[in-house]
């Protein structure tokens, strides 16, 4: 009892343990081990640290269909890193930290944030936490596919990550400009480690200029549909930027058929 009483003594007037992750860097890349350092201060008496947890999470904002703005934050990667101890009244301890960052998962883009959630669990008190913000780039077909689209003039004017895909829509600036002026391509990152795949959207307000009623009494959906590029199709910026070029002038070619006849 005595023991019990002296704990919550602890708990209400010698203040909590605290912790701040220090990362090596700040800028990593999918599939990258990052390391830094946990710096954990002990408070006013000794305390019981059950365990320290880190939670990869991302942060995105995206419209719904009423046109209201919400933001997304999830949990991509949560790891358990280090086990029970103990630490003394007023001790500071700096212990190693590592965490491998998921290979297949979405990646730092104009809406789409990501940052770590450190939590220090501790017996008898309120637990401590510390917040770290970090850039995540993709690597290997993900990323020779966006730096295809550069290489094709197609700037990306919009962003948000809602699970499971990476929403991206393009604006051409030059090829295809005048024909479709923006479409969408929704990734899903998770199954990246083969194909660059997931749905299409080609803006059809230029269509519908010339064609509205006719694509009106067709029922017309060759507009939206599923992709996906191979490893091969998107071994370098330059041939992925062939594919996806090859990819949507091919989607074109159908939806004038079936408008046309030609």
């Amino acid at each position: 009892m005595v023991n019990l009483f002296s704990k919550l003594i602890s708990r209400f007037t010698a203040g909590n343990a605290s912790i701040d992750l220090v990362l090596d860097k700040n800028i990593v890349e999918t599939g990258e081990c990052l390391h830094g350092t946990f710096i954990v201060r002990g408070s006013g008496s000794r305390q019981k640290v059950n365990h320290i947890e880190v939670d990869l999470r991302a942060a995105s904002k995206y419209y719904d269909e009423n046109g209201h703005l919400l933001t997304r934050d999830e949990s991509i990667h949560s790891v358990r890193v280090i086990e029970a101890f103990t630490i003394e009244a007023d001790e500071t301890l700096e212990l190693d930290f590592s965490f491998d960052i998921p290979k297949y998962m979405p990646f730092t883009s104009l809406t789409t944030r990501f940052y770590f959630k450190t939590n220090l669990d501790v017996s008898f008190a309120s637990d401590a936490q510390d917040v770290d913000h970090l850039t995540i780039l993709p690597v290997g077909i993900v990323k020779n596919f966006m730096e295809g689209m550069k290489l094709l003039g197609c700037q990306l004017i919009k962003e948000a990550y809602v699970h499971p895909y990476q929403e991206m829509r393009f604006q051409c600036t030059d090829w295809m400009r005048g024909i479709f002026d923006e479409f969408e391509f929704n990734l899903n990152p998770y199954y990246s480690h083969a194909v660059v795949g997931g749905l299409f959207e080609l803006d059809k307000r230029l269509l519908y200029t010339h064609f509205g009623s006719k694509m009106d009494e067709l029922d017309f959906n060759e507009i939206e549909g599923i992709f996906s590029f191979t490893e091969e199709q998107m071994a370098t910026p330059e041939k992925a930027a062939e594919t996806t070029k090859e990819f949507v002038e091919e989607v074109h070619r159908r939806i004038m058929y079936q408008l046309t006849g030609k």
